[in-house]
């Protein structure tokens, strides 16, 4: 009769029900794949703050691939814990492989941020009794948690009764962290450790001394700015360190227009070990000029009209002025400039100047073609969005 489906549609009905029940992903699979894009999103994250050399950037870059880390891996052990045997022992490999990945690539092998980090006073290396600074202090304090870790995947395969060339595929991913020696440490050569000119400086609880051709050190007055400025320009290397470095901790304008002079831009890349952060003349001119900036207002006008200096250079020590209109219109300069990290630091400089009147700014450069922009205006809508919620 019409309407009345034959029986051959019924039957064809009847066997793609039972295909698509077939077919359709389980719970588990499911979780695995939001997994997998969570793992993606990890590994094609795009760092900056070391480029950029901004702390407050870095600490934000940190905690989250840490948060997008914990996301992968707690979506893993729910799979895991499903005791599906496909999907189960997929995600035990993902897992050992994930948990590699992040410490390897992203906390161990990851280029400390000299730049923008505590670094001991330089000409006091001399004293210690090793000239070895551990380069990446969370590598102690994460070794336990690595272990924890692989013991628990290892505990969780066991009990799947997991393939067992799977099982020990995995078991030598785990020795092969577990064992690993994660501390590093760069090896640190003082040029003030073999010999000290007539003429070097040193700060003893804030008093400057200046070492004598007697081989005695004399105290020298802190408003005795011509001694510095002698040892700025000093032809010995090593003299001249020791000015730059009394320069970065007794900060005056008078040494502004010297600092800019001694400037050379070296073939190497700025601040990349920790050999040239604590004794590279460039570092040194840069950390200097860097604490002239904080404490002399008037001198980031100067720095940034000057003809030695790399915009980039100008662009990072603008972000350590004092937030007004003249630091927001010299931003606003160096935005334009066609180096992409020139104007990615300015428009770091620009938000945190005044974040409400940057926003738009920022939101007009997230197609920006130049390098580090569209990133950096990213990373910065993240985080005002972050300030907004709190």
């Amino acid at each position: 009769m019409l309407g009345q489906p034959s029986a051959w549609v019924i039957g064809l009905f009847l066997l793609l029900l039972g295909l698509s029940a077939h077919t359709l992903p389980s719970v588990a699979e499911k979780t695995y794949r939001a997994a997998e894009t969570t793992q993606f999103e990890l590994e094609s994250f795009d760092r900056i703050a070391n480029q950029l050399g901004f702390a407050s950037l870095g600490q934000y870059e940190d905690s989250k691939l840490r948060a997008i880390f914990n996301r992968a891996l707690m979506a893993y052990f729910k799979v895991f814990e499903a005791k599906d045997l496909v999907w189960s022992s997929r995600a035990a490999y993902r897992i050992a492989e994930l948990v590699s990945y992040f410490f390897e690539k992203q906390v161990f092998s990851y280029t400390p941020p000299y730049r923008y980090s505590r670094l001991p006073f330089s000409f006091v290396i001399h004293q210690k009794s090793s000239n070895q600074i551990p380069s990446n202090k969370k590598a102690a304090a994460l070794q336990d948690e690595i272990t924890l870790l692989y013991e628990t995947i290892e505990k969780y395969a066991k009990k799947l009764n997991i393939d067992k060339e799977l099982l020990k595929d995995l078991q030598k991913k785990l020795n092969s962290v577990a064992n690993k020696t994660w501390v590093q440490a760069e090896k640190v050569i003082s040029p003030f450790k073999q010999h000290l000119e007539p003429g070097t400086l040193r700060d003893i609880n804030g008093q400057i001394q200046k070492f004598q051709k007697n081989g005695a050190w004399k105290n020298i007055l802190s408003s005795d700015l011509k001694t510095v400025q002698t040892a700025i320009n000093h032809p010995s290397q090593t003299v001249r360190l020791s000015g730059l470095v009394i320069a970065e901790l007794h900060p005056n304008n008078q040494f502004t227009l010297p600092l800019l002079a001694q400037w050379k831009k070296p073939a190497r890349p700025l601040f990349n070990n920790l050999q040239n952060t604590l004794f590279g003349e460039s570092e040194r001119i840069l950390l200097a000029l860097k604490a002239l900036t904080q404490k002399e207002p008037k001198s980031i006008e100067l720095i940034v009209a000057s003809s030695e200096l790399p915009a980039a250079e100008k662009a990072w020590l603008l972000s350590f002025a004092s937030k007004n209109e003249s630091t927001m219109r010299m931003a606003k300069e160096l935005l334009n400039h066609e180096d992409g990290l020139t104007a990615s630091r300015a428009l770091w400089v620009l938000y945190q100047a005044n974040p409400k009147t940057a926003i738009p700014v920022v939101k007009q450069h997230l197609k920006d073609r130049r390098s580090f922009v569209s990133t950096t205006g990213q990373r910065i809508l993240e985080i005002n969005q972050l300030s907004n919620k709190t």
